[in-house]
């Protein structure tokens, strides 16, 4: 029975804190999915939590299934991983509680949630055995495989996978196809057979957050030396550009200095021009566009952007393009691959 053989299993569940963009959320699936497999659990993946427009006025999160972003088959083919939805349907069928044990994971301001029920993955009611306060638990696998508690969870946390591992893993966390078919149609649509180099351009909230962080903006006048030298290296007469910015003004420049308008996705581009709402939409062009990028013959990003750190992940762990090829604005002599833990998503 479905029931009885999720009884037997044992998981660990997780959800990531409220505030993190949907480039860390993956981030720490890869974290967890290496936890799983070390502490021989079955992965539970939390639902992806998507955003309203940056500059917007927020409104409420939308929560969706991760197989609408990832190939989560392919996943399962390296360790079990199942849903979020579809594990509550089977406890529902065993009658057993979905938590046996939560791990708060909040520092000093963490409280164990009282009561039988909680709210997780921003599901209300998910029932919960018992919770707790704890920092670091999820970095002891042997201590994670040894619990007695058949699932295990942790909520609020924050972990991400450095770089070396979630190279290894990511041939295994992929977009959902559709993503590589849209990105390989533009390409060869845009570019033939030619060479292109692309830049990952962040503006918007990076204008007021990353002031005094040195090499992190970039004028226009600056993305254009930069894209001037990665077509020189690549030999390369055609440019990508993925950028959030809504000036026109400093678009223009940039065509400008460059002779002509760098390349853009034309789906990204209908999402922003008819003004559309929708979360998911926004997150899948996005997709399309870490790929392209990823298949580009050379890239430089923004300093400090999981947007961009996500692009040089794809570019090594699934198209096998190698580190030199990719670098951050600020230094083009001297590529740069950093572990982002602690930055934020386009």
């Amino acid at each position: 029975m479905p029931g009885a053989a999720a009884r037997s299993q044992r998981y660990v569940l997780f959800d990531v804190a409220q505030y993190e963009q949907l480039n860390k959320q993956r981030r720490a699936i890869m974290f967890f999915l290496d936890l799983a497999i070390n502490a021989q659990r079955t992965l539970v993946l939390p639902r992806a939590r998507l955003f309203g427009r940056v500059g917007r006025p927020a409104g409420p999160q939308r929560y969706v299934a991760w197989s609408a972003l990832l190939n989560v088959s392919l996943m399962t083919e390296l360790h079990p991983v199942i849903e979020l939805d579809q594990y509550l349907k089977l406890e529902r069928v065993s009658g057993g509680v979905p938590i046996d044990e939560l791990i708060i994971v909040g520092g000093a301001t963490c409280a164990p949630r009282s009561g039988k029920a909680v709210a997780f993955n921003g599901i209300d009611g998910v029932g919960v055995g018992h919770s707790r306060c704890a920092h670091g638990l999820q970095y002891d696998i042997a201590a994670v495989r040894a619990s007695p508690s058949r699932a295990l969870a942790f909520a609020g946390t924050t972990d991400q996978l450095g770089i070396g591992k979630a190279l290894r893993m990511r041939p295994h966390v992929r977009f959902v196809q559709s993503v590589y078919e849209e990105a390989a149609s533009f390409v060869s649509r845009v570019y033939g057979s030619a060479h292109f180099v692309a830049l990952h351009w962040r503006r918007t909230d990076f204008l007021r957050v990353r002031q005094s962080q040195p090499g992190v903006l970039q004028s226009a006048d600056a993305l254009v030396s930069h894209a001037r030298t990665l077509m020189a290296r690549h030999h390369s007469h055609h440019v990508y550009l993925a950028t959030d910015s809504d000036d026109d003004g400093e678009l223009a420049r940039v065509a400008q200095g460059l002779g002509f308008a760098p390349d853009r996705y034309d789906g990204a581009l209908a999402v922003s021009a008819a003004e559309q709402d929708d979360p998911l939409a926004r997150a899948i062009a996005a997709n399309v566009e870490i790929t392209i990028c990823a298949t580009a013959a050379g890239f430089l990003g923004t300093r400090t952007s999981t947007f961009s750190l996500s692009i040089a992940e794809e570019r090594q762990g699934v198209f096998g393009r190698p580190a030199a090829s990719a670098g951050e604005m600020g230094d083009v002599r001297a590529p740069q691959h950093n572990d982002h833990a602690h930055h934020e998503d386009l």
